[in-house]
C-alpha cells in the first residue's frame, strides 16, 4: 500500500504548480515596475518585531504584504505598505505603512545595497521558477 501512494504521489506531482508571488512594485520615470527582489526582507530579519502578522494567507503572496517603492533624487524610499484580508467585497487591501514606518525618515531606506532587478521587455515565454533567472 505504501508503496502505490508512492506511486501515485510521484505520478501527480507531474501536474502540480505553484502560485507565482505578488512582486513588490517600483516607480521609476513615471512607470511602475514589477521588482523581482524583495528590499525589506534584511530588515525584517534584522527587526522581526516590525513584521506584521496577517492571518489571511494566500497562495499567491506568503510574505502577507507587497510594497511599493520609488526610486528618484538618488534616494530609495518606500512609498506605501499593503497587507489583504476578507472583507465585505471579497479580498481587500489595507495600508500598514504607519504600523511599520510609523516615522516617515525611516522610509529612506539609505541601508539597502542590494541590486533591484527588474525584467524589461514583453514577456516571451512564462517559466515558473519564483525570482530564477
Amino acid at each position: 500500500m505504501k508503496n502505490i501512494l508512492l506511486l501515485l504521489l510521484l505520478i501527480f506531482s507531474e501536474c502540480v504548480h505553484a502560485t507565482a508571488q505578488a512582486p513588490d512594485l517600483l516607480s521609476y520615470d513615471g512607470k511602475e515596475l514589477e521588482l523581482q527582489v524583495n528590499p525589506l526582507d534584511e530588515y525584517f530579519e534584522k527587526n522581526p518585531n516590525k513584521r506584521v502578522k496577517n492571518d489571511f494567507v494566500s497562495s499567491g503572496n506568503w510574505r502577507g504584504y507587497t510594497e511599493k517603492f520609488e526610486f528618484k533624487e538618488n534616494i530609495f524610499t518606500i512609498k506605501e505598505m499593503f497587507t489583504e484580508y476578507w472583507g465585505n467585497n471579497g479580498v481587500e487591501r489595507k495600508s500598514i505603512i504607519e504600523k511599520v514606518f510609523s516615522n516617515s525618515s525611516e522610509r529612506e531606506l539609505t541601508w539597502y545595497s542590494g541590486l533591484l532587478v527588474l525584467p524589461r521587455d514583453e514577456l516571451k515565454d512564462y517559466i515558473h521558477t519564483g525570482y530564477a533567472e
